[in-house]
């Protein structure tokens, strides 16, 4: 995708949204290929910017950022990498071998967290989620709200409470208009905290059954689907129907778990229910349900390749590197910046289209320099700063 557009409708230089030019575009590989997050702009961003971004933490009376913060970035830098272990996989038809990085599994790198997202899907359809047709629903908070439901994990629940329950109470009166009686429902929800920009923003993603499951013969549940939501106003009654599901006080974790839908299987009904776990899919195994590529294939005689160690040892693993000629060390993180230096080149143009002001500091770095430049003459219209 590309963008040549500004704001201010003035032309400037295509800016591509792709890791290298045509890569939207072209077809998925054949076979597996191992991902390289040290060449990703994300990677060279937060090792550019991670010492400083830390480092502005402990300036004046700054207790630095909480201790997990920092974790789970120097996770993300490690992860993926050859040099702090790998996985070694040969054929035994052919002999050819494969190396496999260790992943971090945490939750900033987007490699760990779609492998986490795949498997989180896969469970719900496999193990939880009956078929039926379903729609999501999102509820988002005002300013105001976001900064206290951040850190009030109990004002955060009795909301989600709320939310449920005036959606479950909406669908059973909405089934009962058309004649269904003791509908039952329930919901999958997912809390995120942070919006796209990575600002701070707790909202909540719900997936619902778009129907109700009406008790049929021998009570066995059958889906019966509701008509699509409308915009139509809201008569009086309804508001004060809509209002009395926000007594979340009144309402149990188990109507919050389930609305009211016991368990639809006739096997397991009646049957004392241990607590369940989801069930962890074999990372090749997801990625040949998702993206329809075999990691374990070989790609000279497309037989099944085996692993044949873990290795994480130091000395081991850098032999190894040595002799494929592979880095035996990971990429360099930046050190930090001092205030001085962190100052950016700020040029603001106003509505007549004359530089209103200017901030120009010079950057060591001819790379950065270049790219600011090129940023501000696409901002100005090609007009050069005034000095």
């Amino acid at each position: 995708m590309a963008d040549t557009g500004s704001p201010t409708g003035r032309s400037g230089p295509a800016v591509t949204y792709e890791r290298h030019p045509g890569a939207a575009s072209a077809a998925f590989p054949s076979g597996y290929r191992r991902r390289e997050p040290e060449k990703s702009v994300l990677h060279g961003v937060v090792r550019e910017h991670l010492e400083t971004f830390l480092a502005r933490g402990h300036r004046g009376d700054g207790e630095g950022y909480p201790r997990f913060i920092e974790k789970e970035f120097r996770r993300y830098l490690d992860c993926g990498l050859l040099c702090h272990g790998f996985a070694r996989l040969r054929c035994p038809s052919c002999g050819h071998e494969n190396l496999i990085a260790f992943s971090c599994k945490g939750r900033l790198c987007p490699s760990c967290m779609g492998r986490r997202t795949a498997e989180i899907a896969a469970s719900l359809v496999d193990q939880l989620l009956p078929e039926a047709g379903y729609r999501q629903w999102v509820l988002t908070f005002p300013w105001s709200l976001r900064f206290p439901l951040a850190v009030d994990r109990d004002l955060l629940a009795r909301l989600t409470r709320a939310f449920l329950c005036t959606l479950f109470s909406w669908q059973r009166r909405r089934g009962r208009a058309v004649g269904m009686r003791d509908g039952r429902t329930g919901a999958v929800n997912f809390v995120q905290r942070f919006g796209g920009a990575l600002n701070l923003h707790p909202h909540l993603h719900s997936i619902l059954p778009d129907g109700l499951f009406v008790p049929g013969p021998q009570g066995r549940l059958t889906f019966t689907p509701l008509p699509a939501p409308t915009t139509l106003a809201e008569s009086e009654e309804t508001r004060a129907e809509r209002a009395s599901g926000l007594d979340a006080a009144a309402v149990t974790p188990e109507v919050l778990d389930s609305g009211g839908l016991p368990d639809a299987s006739e096997e397991r009904r009646g049957q004392a229910q241990a607590p369940t776990h989801r069930r962890r899919l074999a990372w090749a195994q997801l990625l040949r349900r998702v993206l329809h590529v075999d990691a374990l294939q070989c790609p000279r005689c497309s037989a099944a390749m085996v692993a044949l160690a873990f290795l994480s040892d130091p000395l081991v693993v850098g032999r190894i590197l040595r002799h494929l000629h592979l880095p035996t060390a990971p990429p360099p993180v930046s050190p930090a910046r001092s205030s001085a230096e962190e100052r950016l080149d700020v040029f603001e143009w106003d509505v007549a289209g004359e530089w209103s002001e200017v901030e120009f500091v010079h950057d060591e770095d001819p790379v950065r320099r270049a790219r600011g430049w090129a940023w501000v003459q696409w901002c100005g219209g090609g007009r050069a700063p005034p000095g």
